[in-house]
């Protein structure tokens, strides 16, 4: 329930949406907006999975920038192909969740 009101708190001021503050904020800023982003989307993934309900961030609300993964350090590099990996077993949930038996 707490990551739940995470997710909403995070999508009513925007962190998902982290790219478009680029000119409005500092870089510094806008990397810890995609990081947590990032972070919130994974933990949301790990929760539902292991819970077995339904996503609360779902990937349409977050965005991904493919070239994260090589551009930043190791980290941040590590954060983003998580995310990524999280995005794939979100397609895949849904697809199994959504198709006809």
């Amino acid at each position: 329930m707490l990551l739940a009101l995470a997710a909403r708190c995070a999508k009513s001021i925007g962190i998902h949406q982290w790219h478009s503050f680029q000119g409005q904020l500092s870089d510094e800023d806008i990397k810890e907006r995609r990081n947590i982003s990032y972070c919130l989307y994974v933990l949301d993934k790990a929760v539902c999975w292991t819970a077995g309900s339904s996503p609360n961030i779902p990937v349409s609300d977050v965005h991904f920038d493919p070239c994260l993964v090589s551009s930043e350090n190791n980290i941040t590099s590590c954060l983003v192909a998580k995310a990524e990996m999280a995005k794939i077993e979100e397609t895949v949930y849904l697809e199994i969740l959504l198709k006809p038996v």
